[in-house]
This record gives C-alpha cells, structure tokens and sequence, in this order.
C-alpha cells in the first residue's frame, strides 16, 4: 500500500516536474502493486471462510 499512496501522491504533486518517463514508473509501480493486491486478497477470500471475509471488510472499512 505504501508504494501505491507514494507514488500516487508524486503524480498528484503540482509543483513536482517529472518526465514521461518518470510518470510511466510511477504509473507501472501503482499499476504492479495493485495487482498484488488484487491477488492478495483473492487467495484470502479462496482460502478463507467468515474470518478472511470479517479481515477484509474490516480493512476495507478503515
């Protein structure tokens, strides 16, 4: 999660130059990190039963 907020947060930056190239790092990392994510918690939800359920809604509640 931190990769994601850092890097959003650098695009999302007004005063912060960056080049194509730097924003397509940036992009690629919130893009990567997300799919791992995405992974995560569907192996959870595969594996899980009511507590994995009850762990992620809590998460995403937050």
């Amino acid at each position: 999660m931190a990769v994601i907020t850092g890097s959003a947060s650098t695009l999302l930056e007004r005063n912060m130059a960056l080049d194509s190239g730097q924003k397509h790092e940036l992009l690629l990392s919130i893009y990567e990190e997300a799919e791992h994510l995405n992974q995560i918690i569907r192996n959870m939800l595969n594996k899980g039963g009511t507590l994995s359920r009850w762990m992620l809604m809590m998460y995403i509640a937050r």
